[in-house]
């Protein structure tokens, strides 16, 4: 008897031990898709105003897939801050990256590392680009300069619009499979310095680059390299009046939309903030968040 109840427990701390490794394994990869590439949008200064116009591409593309207005951005709510957290998801106050740092200098950390810089660690011979509107980002705060593909890679505040980023984005699809790229536009936060944040001119810029992102899409579409494919677009603040940087909703709320096998339908998302689209790349690419940096929302894959 006692024989019988030995093997019993045995059998019962495997069957325990099988279940804690399983929760663990879905605590570290969050769902078992793995996509062949993931390409990010980041549409500078949009917020959450993609809700508030018509905009034809993006209604399309994620339509139905995944979409919340309300993931939150870092503050303040300023570019270099933003952009650097969903980069290397952590906060603004770890990577320390201001506009007037990333201007001038390379960013190298021996503590952080990007998600570019992990995707090319992790598939070496694959395709990873950068390709943006504000010349910083990929000056100031992208870590892996030899391993990608960065255009433009110049120091200094300089700006390209929408329709030269577009070509570069065609350009360098027609000879390249991305594993990895991100594709920046800049004309809406001019617009919106300019004019004012939801001022009918900066409807009209969200627009403009609204159809360059119908472009992308149908680009990689054509060329076969939608299926598959995590398509992620994302702001990195909103603004008021005709400036940003406080923690008003309309700064600090921001659009976050993917498309692609695997996900739950419209308006699942549970909370998030920008940190964690680090999490949600690199678990996308099939890649261990060795530093569990960020968390992949609740709702967001299937």
């Amino acid at each position: 008897m006692s024989s019988i109840k030995n093997v019993v427990t045995q059998i019962l701390i495997a069957i325990i031990i099988m279940i804690a490794l399983f929760f663990c394994l879905f605590r570290t990869t969050g769902h078992t898709k793995v996509y062949e590439r993931v390409i990010i949008i980041g549409v500078d200064g949009a917020g959450s105003f993609f809700k508030d116009v018509e905009a034809e591409c993006f209604n399309s593309i994620f339509e139905s897939n995944n979409i919340t207005y309300t993931m939150k951005t870092e503050i303040p709510t300023i570019s270099a801050q933003c952009w650097g957290s969903m980069i290397y998801g952590v906060p603004h106050d770890v990577h320390g990256l201001t506009n007037a740092i990333v201007e001038k200098e390379e960013f190298h950390s021996s503590q952080l590392n990007s998600i570019f810089k992990v995707a090319c660690s992790r598939y070496p011979e694959a395709s990873i680009a950068s390709i943006v509107g504000w010349s910083p980002i990929n000056y100031g705060i992208i870590d892996c300069k030899d391993e990608m593909y960065l255009y433009p890679d110049i120091p200094g505040d300089h700006f390209m619009d929408c329709h030269e980023v577009l070509k570069n984005v065609i350009d360098y699809l027609q000879i390249n499979d991305p594993k990895l790229m991100f594709v920046h536009f800049d004309d809406v936060d001019h617009a919106g310095h300019a004019f004012g944040w939801g001022s009918e001119e900066y409807k009209s810029a969200l627009l403009e680059v609204d159809q360059c992102i119908g472009t992308i899409w149908d680009t990689l579409k054509n060329k076969g390299l939608i299926e598959n494919s995590l398509f992620v677009l994302i702001a990195d603040h909103g603004g008021t009046g005709k400036t940003h940087g406080g923690d008003t909703e309309e700064e600090v709320n921001v659009v976050f939309a993917v498309s692609g096998e695997g996900l739950n339908d419209k308006d699942s998302i549970g909370e998030m903030t920008i940190e964690d689209v680090y999490a949600v790349v690199l678990n996308a690419l099939g890649i261990d968040n060795d530093r569990q940096v960020g968390t992949i929302p609740a709702g967001l894959f299937q």
